[in-house]
């Protein structure tokens, strides 16, 4: 364990003693999210106990946990027409608070552990099948969300407000390590055809609906974590954002794939997939690749370190791989 690591450690035992006004018996840290720390701490139960960055959320605190209330209100009266499903429960401290400023200024939440188990990649179309069962379920209790706050990553499927922030960015760098001419040649080539497609966003949606963020028991998913990205938007466009984290494969959409995640979406009985509604998302599946492309590769430009990085040079690499993808659409 580094230094760093240690430090964070002490860190979440302070929380965890601010919560429960005792230690926790472990500590294990449980996943290297692109925004926030999370880790395990088990005592009379197990509890994930985060830390949110701060220049994203110490001015969005009241809009997380609104939408986090709305969320639970909307599951509270469909609840019952949602099979094995299970909502993250947060905790709060003695005087009734869902959150927790350290020594450092950091932010700390912590809620109750769903057991089960993410995938960082689908093994066969039946993880596939169930991811779609389980995002039709979500969707179906967005649907009955009354009103939440937009967040300020609602920009997140706004291709027309990333592509306009790299043409400002492109303008001004002056570090040319960070350019990228074949990103810059793919966006030129693409652009004006996703920028074209007219997406209303009047639905509420999870927001970041990828594989890696769905909670699995038993091969079924029965829960969605990381909610702090929930926002007016768009279902088909969710569905693709979801298709692009598990179903592309050799640079294209696998068919199988697709069908199987479309089957399990209809399974639930909520929602319907019509062949020109298919048809869209699979060109929405590429427009999501441009715009994931151009937000990794504008990271790069402003130097926002949003991303994070296991090695020097991941980004622009994902970048690359995100473009040439979306020219394949």
């Amino acid at each position: 364990m580094d230094s760093r690591e240690e430090i964070h450690f002490d860190r979440v035992r302070d929380v965890f003693f601010h919560f429960f006004n005792r230690e926790p018996d472990s500590i294990t840290k449980i996943r290297n999210g692109h925004i926030n720390d999370s880790y395990i701490a088990e005592s009379e139960g197990r509890y994930v106990c985060q830390r949110l960055k701060g220049e994203l959320y110490n001015n969005r605190l009241n809009e997380l946990l609104t939408n986090y209330l709305a969320y639970l209100s909307a599951y509270d009266k469909v609840g019952d027409e949602v099979v094995d499903w299970k909502v993250p429960v947060w905790v709060t401290d003695s005087e009734g608070e869902y959150f927790f400023s350290d020594s450092e200024n950091g932010i700390w939440r912590l809620y109750h552990y769903i057991d089960g188990y993410t995938l960082i990649n689908a093994g066969n179309t039946r993880d596939i099948y169930e991811l779609g069962k389980g995002l039709s379920k979500m969707h179906h209790i967005l649907s009955s969300v009354d009103k939440i706050i937009m967040p300020e990553t609602s920009d997140i499927y706004n291709l027309k407000y990333h592509y306009d922030r790299y043409c400002e960015l492109k303008s001004v760098v002056r570090d040319k390590d960070d350019i990228c001419d074949i990103c810059d040649m793919l966006i030129r080539e693409t652009a004006s055809r996703y920028l074209s497609i007219a997406i209303p966003t009047e639905e509420t949606i999870h927001g970041d609906a990828k594989l890696q963020n769905a909670v699995f028991t038993d091969g079924r998913v029965i829960s969605f974590i990381d909610l702090d990205t929930i926002m007016y938007g768009n279902r088909q466009l969710e569905i693709a954002d979801s298709l692009r984290s598990c179903c592309i494969r050799d640079g294209r959409i696998d068919p199988e794939y697709m069908d199987a995640f479309i089957q399990g979406y209809e399974d639930t009985d909520f929602f319907r997939i019509n062949a020109n509604d298919k048809e869209m998302i699979s060109l929405l599946v590429y427009r999501v690749c441009f715009e994931l492309g151009i937000r990794y590769y504008n990271d790069i430009l402003s130097g926002a370190g949003y991303f994070g990085e296991e090695y020097p040079g991941q980004k622009k690499e994902k970048a690359q791989k995100l473009l040439r993808l979306s020219c394949t659409g």
